[in-house]
């Protein structure tokens, strides 16, 4: 019965699918324009794909190159202040939110790249690879300071520590605040990103379980056996090394409506809703975060969501009344 709703919700909402996109719908591809028009990256095709509130598509550019308008090896998409921005290798190409090239800024240093519109945070591995600084700049990069340091302790010397990896930082909807957590301890950073000042610590008692290392042994085997098979390895860990306890924070989200949620341990390989804040790092109740296993939702305009739907290995956009969200996302996830 509850799938039966389901796929007639599907088709009683407006829906685009891989027929007219090429698999470009994961989050990281996918930015809301200030009118609720939104814009689609495509990778493989070196295109933005323009799509109206009612999932129209209003047209297509970009190209493969490195000059105005172009590039080629593109990784992200953000919509910031009026501008489209795509992140390729050493550079961004922007354009204007009609389509129309308007700069290319190179990147000064190799890192993770995050656009504000006013300014900048990159996630800098160090040459020696044993930490990451999160590094704000000015729009011109003639600024710059260092907000944190986190050290990664993935690789200690011949052991391999799966859980030793630093937790990226989580940026809210307007990407004008930015939270960055302490992996040994509940300690979570907000920063002004436009500023980069520090606006408030949050902090929480919370429950420390012990490290699994049955299952750390399994992840970790498992996760050598990838980075082997993508010859990511200059040589192959002796042994493994592992913690007494999980790290009380296992990652970080900003929720559509700019809360943020903490996630900690359920159980080994598996993550929860732990706490939830507001911009000014006040808890609030958990509504559940935007993330399923199915749906993801992308943004919300107008009375209406835009959801992520995975569905038979493809990818699709759907646009339900706001009032539906519920239903739908439990609906899916009894399928």
């Amino acid at each position: 019965m509850i799938y039966l709703l389901f796929a007639l919700a599907l088709q009683s909402q407006t829906t685009i699918g891989p027929v007219d996109l090429y698999q470009p719908l994961f989050p990281r591809n996918f930015a809301k324009g200030d009118d609720g028009t939104f814009y689609i990256l495509d990778p493989e095709e070196h295109q933005v794909r323009h799509y109206s509130t009612q999932i129209t598509r209003l047209k297509t550019f970009g190209g493969k190159g490195e000059g105005p308008g172009e590039f080629s090896f593109s990784s992200s998409i953000n919509y910031l202040d009026g501008a489209v921005y795509v992140e390729d290798t050493g550079f961004f190409t922007l354009f204007h939110d009609d389509g129309k090239p308007r700069e290319k800024i190179r990147k000064p240093f190799d890192a993770d790249w995050f656009p504000t519109g006013k300014s900048w945070i990159a996630l800098k591995r160090s040459k020696s690879m044993q930490y990451i600084e999160l590094i704000w700049l000015s729009r011109d990069f003639k600024q710059q300071r260092i907000l944190a340091t986190d050290l990664d302790t993935s690789f200690e010397g011949t052991s391999f520590n799966p859980e030793g990896r630093p937790i990226p930082p989580a940026f809210s909807k307007m990407r004008n605040r930015m939270a960055i957590a302490d992996k040994q301890r509940f300690s979570i950073k907000v920063f002004d990103t436009h500023t980069g000042t520090l606006l408030h610590t949050i902090k929480e008692k919370v429950e420390r379980i012990p490290y699994d290392r049955e299952w750390g042994e399994i992840s970790a085997k498992r996760m050598l056996a990838m980075l082997t098979a993508y010859n990511a390895l200059d040589s192959t860990p002796s042994s493994f090394n592992f913690p007494n306890y999980f790290p009380p924070i296992q990652k970080l989200e900003y929720t559509v409506d700019d809360h943020l949620i903490a996630y900690g341990l359920l159980r080994p390989g598996r993550i929860k809703p732990d706490f939830a804040f507001d911009l000014s790092g006040k808890r609030v109740p958990i509504k559940g975060g935007p993330e399923d296993k199915i749906f993801r939702v992308l943004m919300q305009y107008n009375g209406f969501a835009y959801v992520n739907i995975f569905k038979n290995e493809e990818v699709f956009i759907q646009k339900a009344q706001l009032s539906e969200l519920p239903a739908i996302l439990a609906a899916s996830k009894n399928r």
